[in-house]
């Protein structure tokens, strides 16, 4: 047994009682999310006391839902999405190891092992966010991840979304001041317009 199975049986091993176990510490689970993921312990794994292997798994998402049994998780996409949700980077780990596509023949064992079936993977806004940034503005993706940019505001700075603020509509004053600080005078002048337009209609 290799020293890289045997660890990798370690962790599987703490996630998969962390995940059974809810009166366990959950707060160590992004951490060994995102261990797994990078290092692709999931592919391959040894339990550390029998010496028995487990695998190798096809896809990531085949690993988290086999049973225990079998060597997974027995766990759900959604769930470790769940427990990871204040944990940005292993989120972004997440959306890239369930990101794979799922080539092949589709009735081959090789597809579905053990009858489990596979889903693709869906993804919040924030995680839509992430993958358009790793593909595209890898740096901006960096600044999400180390929290200095927001998944938004780094959106907005690729000129993947556009900038947008919110008014109190009950407060004309308040909304004329948040317009007049984030709007160009040009852009002003036409908003003017369209109000006075819609002024004379109504009259």
């Amino acid at each position: 047994m290799s020293d890289h199975l045997r660890e990798a049986g370690i962790l599987v091993a703490h996630l998969s009682r962390a995940l059974l176990d809810s009166s366990r510490d959950l707060r160590t689970v992004p951490s060994l999310v995102k261990r797994i993921i990078r290092e692709e312990m999931w592919e391959r794994w040894a339990d550390p006391s029998s010496g028995r292997e487990y695998g190798p798994f096809r896809t990531f998402e085949h690993f988290v839902l086999a049973p225990a049994a079998k060597g997974g998780l027995g766990s759900s996409i959604a769930q470790l999405r769940g427990l990871c949700e204040d944990d940005i980077e292993a989120r972004d780990a997440l959306d890239k190891a369930t990101q794979k596509q799922h080539g092949g023949d589709r009735h081959s064992p090789a597809f579905n092992v053990d009858n489990i079936h596979v889903e693709r993977p869906t993804g919040t806004s924030q995680s839509a966010a992430l993958r358009r940034l790793r593909k595209n503005r890898p740096d901006l993706h960096a600044e999400v991840l180390a929290e200095r940019l927001s998944a938004h505001a780094a959106m907005v700075e690729a000129g993947f979304r556009q900038k947008t603020i919110s008014v109190p509509v009950t407060n004309p004053e308040a909304v004329a001041r948040s317009l007049l600080k984030y709007m160009k005078p040009d852009d002003i002048a036409k908003l003017i317009a369209v109000l006075l337009g819609q002024e004379d209609r109504t009259r």
